[in-house]
């Protein structure tokens, strides 16, 4: 990571989930913010731009479930906006969307004072979940893209997380549903014949 005054520049990471099945595959990661500093307590952001790759083993329907989480600090104010897209083998879009419609917001919660300390202090956490669907995805690699930016406006070391699960379920090929409706057709004539014949 690179940091610059109260921006970071995460290098962008890659993550293999392997083989995905129909039991979900979890993933996760928890963006780094910039130390504080005298000259950036008041502005300190993070850019993130994670790939997961992953592998289908046949046709298949994928289902993802995203979400973003606050994570405890001593106050302050945690806004991060990222957006999503899963991409083919060939980098072809497949599915994008935004993890959080709009920036979510966290702040510091209440705090009481004990001989002039702050004690028992509580946060206020916010989270967005999302849920991605791709049906008819071929055998083959693909990738989520995850990029965005965290930013935090206070002293404390608070941040947010992401992080979700991937899980790929078999559908049948056009054409094995086919035969499997023709070879029902056809052994519904026969039974019919026999039927007619018997009376």
């Amino acid at each position: 990571m690179v940091a610059m005054g109260g921006l970071a520049h995460a290098a962008p990471a890659s993550f293999n989930l392997g083989l995905v099945l129909p039991s979900p595959t979890s993933f996760s990661a928890t963006p780094v913010l910039p130390a504080v500093t005298n000259d950036n307590y008041r502005l300190r952001s993070v850019d993130i731009d994670d790939t997961y790759t992953f592998t289908v083993g046949t046709q298949s329907a994928l289902s993802a479930t995203l979400r973003s989480t606050s994570l405890s600090g001593m106050g302050g104010v945690v806004s991060w906006n990222l957006g999503y897209s899963l991409l083919d083998a060939q980098s072809n879009v497949v599915a994008t969307g935004v993890l959080n419609p709009t920036p979510v917001t966290w702040k510091g919660g209440q705090c009481q004072i004990f001989q002039g300390q702050q004690v028992n202090c509580t946060d206020t956490y916010s989270s967005y979940t999302t849920n991605l669907a791709a049906n008819n995805l071929l055998a083959g690699q693909y990738q989520l893209h995850i990029k965005g930016t965290e930013t935090a406006q206070s002293y404390g070391a608070e941040g947010f997380s992401y992080g979700g699960t991937v899980s790929a379920t078999a559908v049948p090929e056009p054409g094995t549903a086919m035969s499997l409706g023709l070879g029902l057709l056809g052994l519904g004539c026969v039974m019919r014949r026999k039927v007619v014949k018997a009376a």
